[in-house]
């Protein structure tokens, strides 16, 4: 008899609670979405390989619209991880079965997962070191844990430029992380090469520029981002349009729904149209 996987009243039981025992994949879905109906077969087929290594648990979305609400579903098919009562991570979208099954592999707690709970909690009360501590212990255990080395490469961004380069061109196995790694070694070399330009006092956008770069480097992406589009307004043609691809880098990173990207995508937008 094939294992029914549906949301059956609570999430907060059959959801959280149940994460403490084990992780739970949760799919969001709903009858009209065909993309739902591509993967769903691949959830359900992977939870029935798995056994109790982890659960699945389908939630209709019109069946249970709070739920959907509560967890800010944009766009269905979506997919969250939950150890411990926390969401762990993500995808959206119809991934394909090998996709999915690397997906797993790579987000699955594994050993080391108190040490990147650690490490999370720590950042939750603004204790960098204590954070930076947990994920160098994390990678002396497992040097291919790409999640540590892109956490530990974005704090390290402040004090070690080269170190967190290190640190991000490790990634290679965990697709996501290798794309954000990415976005973040751009903004590294759009930094390096505005502390590089030459001085020029009739060009305000030189100064705008190695102010943005200034504010990335402390870690103040919001100001940086301000800047980055203060100098496409003024001279798209500085660094190559680096400003520009700097904005593009800044908003992938962040995601479409972050505060910051939200106060500063019209302007942006705006900014290209000049």
């Amino acid at each position: 008899m094939t294992p029914s996987y549906e949301l059956r009243s609570d999430f907060d039981s059959e959801v959280l609670a149940r994460s403490h025992e084990r992780p739970v994949l949760v799919d969001f879905w709903a009858a009209w979405c065909q993309p739902c109906r591509m993967l769903g077969p691949v959830l359900e087929g992977l939870a029935d390989e798995a056994g109790d290594a982890w659960d699945l648990v389908k939630v209709d979305t019109e069946a249970h619209p709070e739920v959907a609400e509560r967890y800010e579903i944009r766009g269905i098919p979506a997919v969250k991880l939950f150890h411990r009562g926390e969401e762990i991570a993500e995808f959206t979208g119809a991934l394909p079965e090998p996709q999915v099954r690397m997906w797993l592999q790579q987000r699955l707690p594994g050993p080391n997962d108190d040490l990147i709970a650690r490490a999370r909690g720590a950042l939750r009360t603004g204790d960098q070191p204590a954070a930076i501590e947990a994920y160098r212990a994390v990678l002396a255990e497992d040097p291919q844990r790409d999640e540590a080395h892109f956490e530990l490469g974005k704090l390290l961004l402040a004090q070690d430029a080269e170190a967190a380069k290190d640190h991000l061109e490790s990634i290679t196995g965990d697709a996501d992380a290798y794309e954000k790694a990415q976005h973040l070694l751009h903004l590294i070399n759009v930094t390096e090469h505005a502390n590089e330009l030459a001085d020029d006092p009739s060009n305000e956008a030189v100064a705008l520029y190695r102010e943005a770069a200034t504010a990335f480097a402390s870690g103040d992406l919001e100001t940086a981002l301000t800047r980055w589009i203060d100098v496409v307004e003024r001279d798209r043609d500085l660094d190559d349009d680096g400003a520009r691809r700097a904005c593009i880098a800044v908003f992938a990173l962040l995601g479409e729904e972050h505060p910051i990207t939200q106060a500063n995508r019209r302007r942006f937008s705006m900014a290209l149209s000049i």
